[in-house]
């Protein structure tokens, strides 16, 4: 009961806290102090190395699942994986065609190296659970905001299909503004959500804060809200 009380747990707080392991920045092209200044945020042509995305996975539901139980029936849940991060859907009992109606986020590195696994079990309470199918769903050409609808067949098993909608958010790091990530990275930390402060434009807000001097002299410089 213990193991699985934390594995509740820790499954509730990973919905809320999900990081990359690494941000990778483009440090090859030397900027140009006379070309003319971009935009804050490249979000549809944004090379995928110098991006992280935002993936919002929305498991609607499942149908014509194998039965792993003695009834003729399954309790079937799914668990994601992208990178290093594995999340897991509620699981539904006594069905082959389950609806889960939940949706998951998760921080993206490299849209191009970096697929979404799927896989979905049959949830026992003794003994380990049973594999009831898999399914890989590449997000390398998904555009920004732009929602995909699909029903993917799960793999190694005589039938079943998963039913996902997905949607990408992209974010461009420039050196103007540095204290992107320490933001996500905070908003995660508190169980916030990132996206309920995006800006029309896609950015981060980044609030100037002044110096306690004189607004003669005051100077100001950007900080992450606390």
């Amino acid at each position: 009961i213990s193991t699985w009380i934390r594995d509740t747990i820790l499954n509730a707080i990973a919905k809320h806290l999900v990081l990359p392991n690494k941000v990778s920045i483009d440090m090859d092209k030397p900027k140009d102090p006379n070309a003319k200044k971009e935009p804050q945020l490249k979000l549809s042509n944004a090379p995928p190395h110098a991006t992280t995305a935002v993936l919002q996975v929305h498991l609607v539901e499942g149908r014509n699942l194998i039965a792993a139980d003695m009834t003729g029936k399954s309790d079937p849940y799914v668990v994601f994986r992208l990178g290093s991060t594995t999340l897991t859907s509620k699981y539904i009992s006594q069905t082959l065609n389950p609806t889960w109606n939940e949706t998951f986020e998760l921080l993206v590195e490299n849209p191009r190296l970096q697929p979404l696994y799927c896989t979905v079990y049959d949830k026992d309470i003794m003994g380990s659970d049973d594999f009831l199918g898999s399914c890989t769903l590449k997000i390398d050409q998904l555009q920004h905001e732009v929602p995909i609808d699909r029903w993917l067949e799960l793999e190694d098993v005589e039938s079943g299909q998963i039913h996902l909608q997905v949607k990408m958010i992209f974010f461009k790091f420039e050196e103007e503004h540095p204290d992107d990530m320490q933001y996500i990275e905070k908003c995660l930390q508190r169980g916030a959500n990132p996206l309920d402060t995006l800006q029309p434009n896609g950015a981060l807000p980044i609030e100037a804060s002044s110096s306690s001097s004189s607004p003669s002299t005051s100077s100001s410089s950007s900080t992450v809200p606390k």
